[in-house]
């Protein structure tokens, strides 16, 4: 890669073996090689300090609607190789660019997605105001403070949409949080929810329903969920390099927002339903059952955008906010997920006991196998396919542990099978917890791999070559200069 440049460039299409280069003038294209700058004059063939302010910086930041390529030098044909465009920028945040010199890149020779073309246009080097699209050293740095002043109007923009979400998400958390105070009987002095949570336990006895003080894993779980939201709701007024930290890049989905919104409410529903427990206990099931499906899409989204956004936050040394997303948000989030499926399994198992007329010995060994296969189901997902994605959630295990001690120490009877299936039930799960700190500690000390090109590659294995993205081995975290605002369509 000898040469590198930024054009403006008038292009849309390619036609077959003879492709040209050709499009609306609306249209800025970005080519550039990375690490390479060139100097104000063509002809000396000089090279600008890397650190200096260079084109493809001031045309991404100014926002247009912009295709971007590589351009690297074919030594044997002496032309251009110009690769598949690599992303446009988001078309809502542009800016008009008149202001910019028109300019053409020498098509001579070059090969446009492995198809040589025909030379089409030429560069004109007809003054020193005018050589393919470069301004002399004065105008450069002009350009240069133009650009940092769009920037701050195109780059520090809220998402409403995401305001919205958050606001509604931490509202409806309040909701179930007041809700389950008033379910454990520390209400005021007018009734609302008159049968405490552990009421309906006692009303109808479980041979595998927890004592009292395991109830307080859900406060815990309200607390790590309340330090996520305020973590979140300061992102929306923090403000990085790139923006807003909650939107550049957007690393928390919006949906995850919308189901936990929902989520949250069916809990506070499900436990109006199971406060009048004598008519209506069965039919919280469903709400309880809606709730967990909610939390988990919320779960998954959020270790998927995560993994996504992770190399664009890296890029711009934000790791700080890559842990408090795992620590917080995710293990919140999954944490919430499984109490509700240990609270929807109890609920299913009373309805059956109670109104089903089911032994209680082959209700709770079916909930218990239930359970053992949803959770080493997430286990198994968790270490031998996603380990990108969930190695540092650790949640499930916690919430499951302290249930089962609980209902070991209330229920322990060497004559039951129920009481001998949870306490093996307990063990595997102990040893999955000490496995899973052993993976997490193993990878401690890991570079983060996951960069831009490899996701890119991963998304188009034809494209894997030109990304430089070589199979097998270390990865390293830098990030290619062209990647930083490929974040708009994610």
């Amino acid at each position: 890669m000898s040469e590198s440049g930024e054009y403006r460039v008038d292009y849309t299409e390619v036609n077959g073996e003879n492709g040209s280069i050709k499009a609306p003038s609306k249209y800025v294209a970005t080519i550039y090689t990375p690490g390479y700058k060139e100097a104000d004059s063509r002809e000396s063939g000089k090279e600008m300090e890397e650190n200096d302010s260079n084109d493809a910086d001031f045309y991404a930041e100014k926002r247009y609607p912009t295709h971007v390529a590589k351009v690297y030098q074919d030594d044997s044909e002496n032309g251009l190789v110009i690769s598949n465009p690599i992303y446009v920028l988001n078309q809502s945040q542009q800016t008009d660019p008149s202001d910019l010199e028109d300019a053409h890149i020498s098509t001579n020779g070059p090969t446009v997605n492995g198809v040589k073309s025909k030379p089409k246009r030429t560069r004109r080097r007809s003054s020193s105001s005018d050589r393919v699209g470069h301004t002399t050293s004065k105008k450069r740095k002009e350009h240069s403070s133009k650009t940092r002043l769009v920037r701050k109007k195109a780059l520090y923009t809220h998402s409403p949409a995401q305001w919205v979400l958050l606001i509604a998400s931490i509202i409806s958390f309040a909701v179930m949080v007041i809700g389950t105070i008033f379910a454990y009987g520390w209400r005021p002095s007018f009734d609302f929810l008159t049968s405490g949570t552990y009421d309906v336990f006692e009303t109808y006895p479980l041979d595998i329903s927890p004592p009292e003080w395991v109830l307080i894993t859900w406060l815990v779980c309200y607390g790590w969920l309340f330090i996520w939201l305020l973590y979140a709701l300061v992102s929306l007024c923090r403000k990085v390099e790139m923006g807003y930290a909650y939107n550049s890049p957007p690393f928390t989905s919006p949906i995850t927002y919308y189901t936990f919104s929902l989520g949250c409410l069916l809990i506070f529903g499900g436990v109006i339903l199971w406060d009048m427990h004598a008519n209506y206990i069965q039919y919280s099931i469903i709400f309880f059952g809606c709730s967990t499906i909610l939390f988990f899409v919320a779960t998954a989204l959020a270790f998927h955008r995560l993994y996504i956004c992770m190399p664009f936050l890296l890029e711009q040394k934000r790791s700080g906010d890559v842990w408090a997303t795992r620590i917080l948000q995710h293990n919140a989030l999954a944490f919430i997920t499984w109490l509700t499926i240990i609270i929807l399994l109890l609920n299913i198992g009373l309805v059956l006991v109670e109104f089903g007329s089911v032994s209680q010995e082959i209700t709770c060994t079916v909930l218990l196998s239930i359970y053992l296969v949803l959770f080493f189901a997430w286990f198994a997902v968790d270490v031998f396919l996603l380990d990108a994605y969930m190695r540092y959630c650790i949640t499930p295990h916690i919430a499951s542990i302290a249930v089962f001690v609980g209902i070991v120490i209330k229920h322990w009877d060497l004559t039951k099978l129920t009481s001998l299936y949870a306490f093996v039930l307990l063990l595997l799960i102990a040893v999955s917890f000490f496995v899973k700190i052993a993976i997490i500690l193993y990878h401690s000390n890991d570079k983060e791999t996951y960069t831009v090109n490899e996701i890119r590659a991963e998304e188009s294995p034809a494209n894997a070559n030109e990304y430089e993205v070589s199979p097998g081995g270390e990865k390293s975290a830098s990030i290619q200069p062209d990647s930083k605002y490929i974040y708009d369509n994610v």
